[in-house]
Order: C-alpha cells, then sequence, then structure tokens
C-alpha cells in the first residue's frame, strides 16, 4: 500500500491535513479490500476473523495518522520517575537542585509543551524520550553516543533537524540509537548499535548515504540519516541494539547487532576475526561481514503470509501475522521471554499460547514481554522477580513464568507500554494503570519507602489517582521514568 508523500508547508495545519487524507485513503483501501472478501471466499479466513482484522485495522489506521492533542484543548504531557540523565525534560536550574530536579513523585507536566498543537506521539527508551507534535520530533534525555539525533541541552525538548521537510508518522528508541518512519514512507536512523563489549558500530554509509564507505567501530551518528533500500515503511521497533521495519507490503526488514538472533535472519555471531598482519596481535573486528549481514536492512523470510504488525524487546523480536493474528518471536529466550522452550536463544518460533486470543499488539521490555489481544485483556509472561508480569508470580530473584497469562483486575485496555521493568496501560476509557519495578518512582503512585524515600514493586496493576478525568490520551515509559499525555483528540 503506497502512501501520499510529505511535501507541503512546514507547520501544523498543513500536515493534519496531509495525515487526515492519508487516513481516508488507508480506510478506502482497507474498506475496498473488505467488500472483495465478502464477494468471494477465502480459504485462509472466516467471516469471524474478517470482522476482527477489518476493525483492527482501522483502529491502528486511525491510530497511526490521528491528529493528536493539544494544550488548547486540555491537552498536556506529565513525567515522573528518576531522571538523572535528563530524561524528565523539566530541565536543571543553576546551581541545580539535585532531589527537586532529578526525582519526581507525582506526575509533573513539561513545561515545553505547555502552548504545543497536535501532540500525536510519544515514545520513550531506556533513558531517551521523543515527542512528535505540529513542530516535528523533539527529543531529550541521555545522549550518549547520538542518541537524541541532535546536539544541545539534553535535559529539555528540543526539535530534531531532517535533511528535509518529514511528518513523522512513528518513532522508535533502542538502547543508544533511535528511528523514525515518515509519511512517504522513509526511514530514519541516528546515533549507534552497542555490542557486547560496549563497541559503538552505525551502519554503513552505503546504506545511509550510497557512497560505498563502511564504518569501524566507534562510529557514531549525532543526526538523522536516510536509510537506504527499503520504502514504503508504515512503522517501526526497536530493541536495546537491532530495528524492525514493516512496509505497507507486509513484509519485514531489520538490522542492528544480532547476537541473540533477535534479527530474525541467520547472521554470523562471532564478530571477530584473527588479525590480517600480525598473528600475536588481538582478533579485530569483522567489519565488513557486520556491515553485510548485521547493519545492513535485510527482509525477514517467515512464509507466514503478510506481517501486519511488529514489535521488539530488549534482545528479541515478534510479528503478527496478517491471517488469524498469528504470533511469531525470536532472540533472547533465557527468562521465556519468547517461549516457553528451555533454550536461551530461538529463531522464529510460533506462540501457540496465543492461538485464538487475536492479539492485534506485542511488545516486549527487558526480559519479558506483553500482548493485547482484541477484547482489551493483556497476556505476560518472562522474568517475573519485579512484578513485571503483573499478576502473582514468584518474586524470588531470577524468577519467571514461560507460559502467557492473562493480567487479572484491569478493565478492557486500549494500549500498553512495557518498559524496561515496569508497564503502563491506558482503558478504553481513558485511565491508566501500572505495576512492575517501582524504586525509581516511576509507577506515578507517589508512594515512597519511609527509610530510604524511593519507590517500592508493584506486583499488581494500580490505577495511577493523580490522572482522575479519564482523560489519558497515550503513555509511555523507559528504564527509570514514565510520560502520561493527557487530553481530547
Amino acid at each position: 500500500m503506497k502512501r501520499l508523500g510529505d511535501a507541503g508547508s512546514l507547520g501544523g495545519e498543513d500536515d493534519v491535513k496531509r495525515l487526515k487524507e492519508e487516513l481516508a485513503r488507508q480506510q478506502g483501501d482497507l474498506n475496498k479490500s473488505f467488500l472483495e472478501f465478502c464477494s468471494k471466499t477465502d480459504p485462509l479466513a472466516n467471516w469471524v476473523d474478517a470482522m476482527r482484522d477489518y476493525e483492527q485495522y482501522s483502529v491502528e489506521i486511525a491510530s497511526r495518522y490521528n491528529e493528536g492533542v493539544s494544550s488548547t484543548d486540555g491537552g498536556a504531557l506529565y513525567s515522573f520517575g528518576s531522571g538523572d540523565c535528563g530524561q524528565l525534560g523539566h530541565g536543571v536550574s543553576d546551581p541545580p537542585v539535585e532531589e527537586e530536579e532529578t526525582v519526581v513523585v507525582r506526575p509533573k507536566k513539561i513545561k515545553a509543551f505547555a502552548n504545543a498543537k497536535n501532540i500525536r506521539l510519544i515514545v520513550c527508551g531506556g533513558l531517551t524520550n521523543g515527542v512528535v507534535d505540529s513542530k516535528g520530533l523533539w527529543t531529550w534525555g541521555c545522549a550518549d553516543d547520538g542518541a537524541l539525533g541532535r546536539e544541545g541541552d539534553e535535559n529539555l525538548p528540543t526539535l530534531v533537524s531532517f535533511p528535509f521537510k518529514i511528518i513523522v508518522t512513528d518513532v522508535a528508541f533502542g538502547e543508544s540509537h533511535g528511528t523514525c518512519v515518515s509519511l512517504s514512507g522513509q526511514a530514519f536512523l541516528w546515533g549507534a548499535y552497542r555490542d557486547k563489549e560496549g563497541k559503538t558500530f552505525f551502519p554503513t554509509t552505503a546504506t545511509v548515504e550510497g557512497d560505498g564507505k563502511q564504518s569501524g567501530s566507534g562510529t557514531i551518528s549525532k543526526r538523522p540519516m536516510e536509510l537506504k533500500g527499503i520504502s514504503n515503511i508504515v512503522a517501526c521497533s526497536s530493541g536495546a541494539n537491532h530495528t524492525l521495519y514493516l512496509t505497507g507490503e507486509g513484509d519485514v526488514y531489520s538490522l542492528g547487532l544480532g547476537e541473540q538472533n533477535q534479527l530474525g535472519r541467520r547472521v554470523s555471531t562471532k564478530f571477530k576475526i584473527p588479525h590480517p598482519t600480525d598473528k600475536d596481535a588481538e582478533d579485530v573486528y569483522d567489519v565488513t561481514m557486520l556491515h553485510r549481514e548485521h547493519l545492513s536492512p535485510q527482509k525477514i523470510s517467515l512464509n507466514i503470509g503478510s506481517i501486519r504488525s511488529i514489535g521488539c524487546g530488549a534482545y528479541h523480536s515478534f510479528v503478527i501475522s496478517s491471517v488469524r493474528f498469528r504470533v511469531h518471536g525470536c532472540g533472547l529466550n533465557q527468562y521465556r521471554q519468547i517461549a516457553a522452550v528451555e533454550r536461551d536463544q530461538l529463531e522464529w518460533t510460533h506462540l501457540t499460547d496465543l492461538d485464538g486470543k487475536h492479539v492485534s499488539f506485542i511488545r516486549g521490555g527487558e526480559h519479558y514481554s506483553v500482548a493485547l489481544a482484541a477484547d482489551g485483556s493483556l497476556y505476560t509472561w518472562g522474568r517475573a522477580d519485579q512484578g513485571q508480569l503483573g499478576r502473582n508470580a514468584d518474586e524470588k530473584a531470577g524468577s519467571f513464568d514461560g507460559v502467557p497469562g492473562k493480567v487479572s483486575g484491569l478493565p478492557p485496555i486500549a494500549s500498553v507500554y512495557p518498559a524496561s521493568s515496569h508497564v503502563l496501560a491506558v482503558t478504553r476509557t481513558g485511565f491508566v494503570y501500572s505495576w512492575g519495578f517501582g524504586e525509581m518512582l516511576q509507577l506515578g503512585h507517589g508512594e515512597t519507602e519511609p527509610d530510604s524515600g524511593m519507590g517500592a514493586d508493584q506486583r499488581l496493576p494500580k490505577k495511577i489517582d493523580f490522572f482522575k478525568d479519564g482523560h489519558v490520551y497515550r503513555v509511555s515509559a523507559g528504564a527509570q521514568h514514565s510520560c502520561v499525555l493527557v487530553g481530547k483528540q
């Protein structure tokens, strides 16, 4: 499915118009496809599947190309938790007021968006954040290795500059990198991918600029670079050191450092080779292999038909097929965050426990995973020792549950965001619940331990009472903080 371009004047109203045009066009294409299904027998699906599929695609399209919320209509962005790397977005005084500015117990408005229009996306990485509004993409938080895609103060939201005018429709952050997708189907990438030894790599400039040069270890990009070799991209998702892209045709491409099989395709995980001229020297990186196999975006072959949705955990990946919502996962599995199979790494594996649940969204945290079903139910599995699963699981260090289990005590959920070790979920009526690791006060309940002044883990979902009006629009979360966008669309 090809899309409209980004061309046009810079600014909110023109962008909103083009987004609405794209929404109407894609909804029209979806309606046409559904009518074609109604006129003939499809051997791969039945009427119930078709109706669920139509409904979910309509919701996804509306979410992807919405016009967002504005401060003039009560919209506001809040953050809370620990912000010692600037991830709360409230700035730093001179001299700094350390405790007040780096620890926010109760949700606090980010002043930079007090006059914002059309806030459409909020996305957090571990220690980084991105917001898309009428002016473009704003980033803040830890700037190490170019993770913000810009220079300047990491404590305050600042606009990212692109090589040309684009309308951002999706954003994802990893450990030290970020990526975004434009309305015209292009992808942009910045920062770096980091290997187990801490060495950073950025895709060869042949991938991003076309000049054929290869970048060695220690390479980063502090500005967004257009990713070559893929077109008509509709969505992106990042783990710690890898990225997936979904195209309008339902194909999936991956790149990054696939040391845990998270790229979903066969690559060499031996990064080093003997020194070419000195046999007594330490091994050196096989730069040619890294760029050819890992850092070049390549199509994943799954043989399960078209893909409708993608999602990443820190070191694992998921896809959802367009027919019957079948879920497959790959990558690191040491806490059974993919499947209840006694292997620490997996190639693509069918998650049969999720069959029949019509999963529309799936994503992972550091060592656990969360899936959202069409009826608003949540299923969690993987590491459990910090309450990440939101259900009565064993809290012993290193404990896990590899079988997806339903999170009880929640009303129907509209959207969910698994962070490193905690989760935020928005109900269909606009309230937000949180659970999991809470030591850094990232759960938003305003509760501190008397002795330490820090927070505590929350094993079961708990409503954040601060947001009482049922106007929570989007949520996102990182390793030590959370963000909540409120407002009526």
